[in-house]
């Protein structure tokens, strides 16, 4: 596997001003974030908005580097459904994995059950898949985002 820096600033977290209501984070508000977080990173980020079809989100920069992110909403009630999306959007990934030099990632609001499937991922499963987490939140009325490797 090819070594990729991580995208986005490191020294400390983007904050993206946004005024959204405060109920779950929808699937479209984790993408805008995300998009917005890698742009100013310097990506050219291409999202698929709302319920269509194909990768969530494709990132590509000047020097080479490629991003391809599957991204879930939070869910007003925790328990099997999130772990049914979170089950559902690794075996997207996978099938999506045609790119040798690529960075593959997920997109999850930051709760404690996202955080509790992402640890129980075997470490061995996503050092193979060179996986890479973008943790999303709210706070205040900023939607933050976190990047994990």
């Amino acid at each position: 596997m090819p070594d990729v820096e991580p995208p986005g600033p490191r020294a400390e977290d983007l904050r993206i001003v946004a005024r959204y209501d405060q109920g779950p984070i929808s699937e479209d508000e984790v993408k805008a974030a995300v998009r917005d977080y890698l742009v100013a990173d310097g990506f050219v980020v291409e999202v698929a908005w709302g319920r269509s079809p194909g990768i969530d989100i494709v990132a590509t920069r000047s020097d080479g580097r490629r991003l391809v992110i599957e991204v879930k909403a939070e869910k007003g009630v925790t328990g099997a459904q999130q772990h049914n999306y979170f089950v559902g959007m690794l075996g997207e990934l996978v099938q999506r994995m045609n790119d040798p030099a690529a960075t593959y990632g997920i997109a999850l609001p930051d709760n404690g059950q996202y955080r509790g499937l992402v640890n129980r991922l075997p470490s061995y499963a996503r050092e193979r898949l060179g996986l890479v987490v973008f943790w999303v939140s709210r706070q205040n009325d900023a939607i933050v985002v976190r990047l994990e490797q």
